[in-house]
């Protein structure tokens, strides 16, 4: 990831870097209003553990957004929708709600993800593009999502891409990892559903 940021990509924090880097679960979670699971404490204090010192710094560091111009086209880069690390724009959500959360920009072109389901979709005048997860997805297809978007003289075509991996091999090592929860994280990977 630092070698592909290296050579000009964006890297942005998302909702979980606040919790393995500072143990700072409600900002990670906020959904969790007792706090946060143990399963999700344990996995995230073992991954600090796993990263290291520096690496976690690095993390820590991550912008929440990132912008671009192209051709004139303002797009946003964040991770749950502009200026919220959490507060996500699932398919689903309230229309208000919705128009309220993708309204706290300028960009036409508000790039996400955060549900893990990806999806393009036009709200108004702006195209949002979710990308989904390159190896977390909770659509039924267990294969890595990822989008493609092309603005030529601001005409915006976005598009869902799909790459196999060996999911079951992914799934196997999280569950011999033997974390509590990682049955169900395993079982996610394998299938491409959230299962909790």
């Amino acid at each position: 990831m630092r070698e592909l940021e290296r050579a000009g990509a964006f890297v942005i924090c998302g909702n979980t870097d606040p919790a393995v880097t500072d143990g700072d679960y409600t900002a990670a979670f906020p959904w969790f209003t007792e706090g946060a699971p143990d399963a999700y404490r344990v996995a995230a204090e073992w991954a600090r553990d796993q990263l290291g010192d520096e690496r976690v710094d690095y993390l820590r560091h991550l912008p929440w957004e990132r912008r671009l111009r192209v051709d004139g086209t303002l797009v946003l880069f964040c991770h749950a929708s502009p200026g919220s690390l959490t507060d996500g724009l699932p398919a689903d959500l309230d229309p208000v709600v919705t128009i309220d959360r993708v309204g706290r920009t300028d960009a036409s072109v508000i790039v996400c993800g955060h549900t893990h389901v990806p999806e393009v979709r036009e709200i108004g005048w702006r195209t949002l593009v979710n990308a989904g997860s390159a190896g977390y997805v909770f659509d039924g297809d267990p294969t890595a999502s990822w989008a493609l978007i092309e603005i030529d003289e601001e005409a915006v075509k976005a598009e869902i891409q799909r790459t196999s991996y060996d999911a079951m091999a992914a799934a196997n090592a999280v569950s011999a990892r033997g974390l509590p929860g990682d049955v169900y994280r395993a079982a996610t990977i394998r299938t491409g559903k959230h299962v909790r």
